[in-house]
């Protein structure tokens, strides 16, 4: 594999894709000078917080691909779980469940933001429709209420009525 600036090339040995796949059977089915297969991809590397992402540039439509982010999913499924815990009267305030879970109160507190936001924000990340620069740290600072609002601050676009 090969990064550059705006490119990513990997190199794919088909003999070893092949038996991979296939077993050995076809393996041995390539000629020695085309036993590699070459893929180059337009694609970035970028620092968001803790994590270095490619950044696709965007298809024939105008969308950028994306894909989930792992911190995010686990962050708005423990706000909603939590949120539901709280709201059957499971658990009595936010501090009860940080003793519960483990986390301190700080970090559940800013998980728990995470079940208001906004329908179209959550749809977005669990299918990884996500600006490529929101990170969890991003998602829980000072989250407003107001979903315009949160679109707005989080990178996504704004919605006609």
């Amino acid at each position: 594999m090969e990064i550059d600036q705006e490119n990513v090339k990997l190199f794919v040995d088909k003999r070893a894709l092949c038996s991979a796949l296939l077993g050995d059977r076809l393996a041995g089915s390539f000629p020695a000078h085309q036993d590699r297969l070459y893929l180059d991809v337009a694609a970035r590397l970028k620092r968001h917080g803790r994590e270095v992402r490619f950044v696709l540039p965007p298809n024939r439509h105008g969308e950028i691909p994306g894909r989930p982010i792992p911190s995010l999913l686990k962050a708005i499924a423990r706000a909603h779980h939590w949120y539901g815990r709280v709201t059957e009267g499971n658990i009595p305030n936010p501090r009860s469940l940080a003793q519960q879970t483990g986390f301190n109160g700080r970090y559940v507190s800013r998980i728990l933001q995470c079940a208001f936001l906004a329908p179209d924000i959550i749809e977005a990340i669990l299918d990884g429709r996500q600006p490529h620069d929101l990170t969890l740290r991003k998602l829980w600072n000072n989250l407003p209420t107001n979903w315009s609002e949160q679109r707005k601050r989080l990178g996504f676009p704004a919605r006609s009525n």
